[in-house]
């Protein structure tokens, strides 16, 4: 049986086939769209130097080492470092491969947890080791 023959048959009228059709075709059409759209989101992500919260960050890591030997983590040394480092990417951004930054920015995970400049850079340094950063 020809398939257009038993949509027609089973629809009230071959132009109702018909507009189902389209209505799944421009569904499809949107769903490709939105994950092209999704993914140049994610691809433009990387272009920048992602901002994170160095209080929360500093906070952590001056609670961590409160109770160590060297004990002296002090939240100002921490904002400074995690700025320099900030510095840093930002002048070097463009020296790594898009596959790096958005690998390490991935490892820094969301913001529910600590993220660190120094961190970032130095997991973008290791995944570039034949590169001389300025």
């Amino acid at each position: 049986m020809n398939p257009a023959f038993y949509c027609c048959a089973r629809a009230d009228s071959c132009s109702e086939a018909a507009l189902r059709r389209l209505n799944v075709a421009g569904f499809a059409i949107l769903v490709v769209g939105a994950a092209a759209i999704v993914a140049q989101s994610f691809a433009a992500f990387a272009d920048e130097v992602p901002t994170f919260d160095l209080r929360k960050t500093c906070k952590d890591d001056v609670l961590a080492y409160q109770g160590t030997a060297s004990g002296q983590a002090s939240n100002t040394g921490c904002i400074r470092s995690e700025q320099e480092a900030r510095t840093t990417l930002a002048s070097q951004w463009t020296q790594f491969s898009p596959a790096s930054k958005r690998e390490c920015v991935e490892l820094q995970g969301d913001a529910a947890g600590p993220q660190s400049y120094v961190e970032l850079l130095t997991c973008l340094q290791m995944a570039s080791p034949d590169k001389k950063f300025k």
